[in-house]
């Protein structure tokens, strides 16, 4: 009996270690999926509200004269930029 106790404790060890290392890789692996799924999602949603609004800033005279006006903006409004750009 001793020995069947064993085994059965041997076996239950081996299949709670196996539960154990499979969900930590499953656990991993979709906490790495929602990681990358969430930020492409914010890019795509940044890149919809955006596109507009630099479409429109970009009209300028010169490539040199557009980044110009955009960073002043930007640092003139820091606080409004950003609030605008949380959209998801």
């Amino acid at each position: 009996m001793k020995l069947k106790g064993e085994l059965h404790r041997v076996i239950g060890l081996c299949a709670a270690g196996s539960f154990l290392v499979i969900g930590l890789i499953g656990f991993f692996q979709v906490r790495r999926f929602h990681r990358v799924e969430y930020v492409e999602a914010r890019g795509v949603a940044m890149g919809r509200v955006l596109a507009l609004s630099a479409a429109r800033a970009l009209e300028g005279p010169s490539p040199e004269a557009d980044l110009d006006r955009l960073l002043r903006q930007l640092v003139q409004r820091p606080s409004e930029n950003a609030r605008s750009l949380d959209v998801v």
